[in-house]
């Protein structure tokens, strides 16, 4: 499938048109029915699918796209299938322009969930409730 919808953007759009709005039905489903302050969504896609806009806060992850591809690669993808999906995504620069903040996520994941620990003790505190 991802062959085929990485391959033709109509397909892709298609697909997409299909997709997002029930999960984004379901995300706001799940986040009604928490008791939670915050809640965490991961959204690859966010500002490509246009759904920024149904989040008070967005964060975006941020590492060289050296490391992006060898991890891509780690997972199975090859270089052509890691290529592709990066050509249907807005570039870096655009992503970060957009979020709130960006987390530089180039090291081991231990300091990744560190900085997101960190994020949800500040955005817990500043919650309205």
């Amino acid at each position: 499938l991802a062959a085929e919808v990485f391959s033709s953007p109509d397909k892709r759009e298609w697909l997409e048109s299909l997709l997002h709005p029930q999960i984004l039905r379901r995300i706001h489903s799940l986040i009604t029915r928490s008791n939670k302050k915050i809640s965490v969504v991961e959204a690859p896609l966010l500002f490509e699918a246009g759904l920024a806009e149904s989040f008070t806060f967005t964060v975006c992850l941020a590492a060289p796209e050296k490391t992006l591809e060898a991890r891509a690669l780690k997972r199975g993808w090859s270089r052509a299938q890691y290529r592709s999906r990066v050509k249907a995504q807005l570039s870096a620069a655009e992503k970060y322009a957009k979020a709130d903040v960006v987390l530089e996520n180039s090291g081991k994941p231990g300091e990744l969930a560190g900085k997101i620990k960190f994020l949800c003790r500040f955005l817990e505190g500043t919650a309205k409730n």
